[in-house]
């Protein structure tokens, strides 16, 4: 077993590329406070991907790798 990605807070694998080569991964401050990332495994480069940059803040309920490029988020903005 190998550790590929370590960070403070309270983190969650919320789904995997078909290739392997990626997951998506949330970031929970609290219950409507939440970030999602992109991690790319070869590079452990860390994406933020924000649904809404206009949202001041967002609880991601559900989040999908369908593509090469493209993500499915089912999340609640909060002002």
């Amino acid at each position: 077993d190998e550790i590929v990605f370590e960070a403070p807070g309270s983190w969650r694998v919320e789904d995997a590329a078909r290739g392997g080569d990626r997951l998506l991964l949330v970031r929970e401050r609290s219950n409507r406070d939440a970030s999602l990332f992109l991690f790319h495994l070869k590079s452990h480069s860390l994406t933020e991907i924000h649904p809404n940059p206009e949202a001041a803040t967002i609880a991601v309920h559900t989040a999908l790798s369908v593509g090469d490029r493209t993500h499915v988020v089912c999340y609640q903005e909060f002002p």
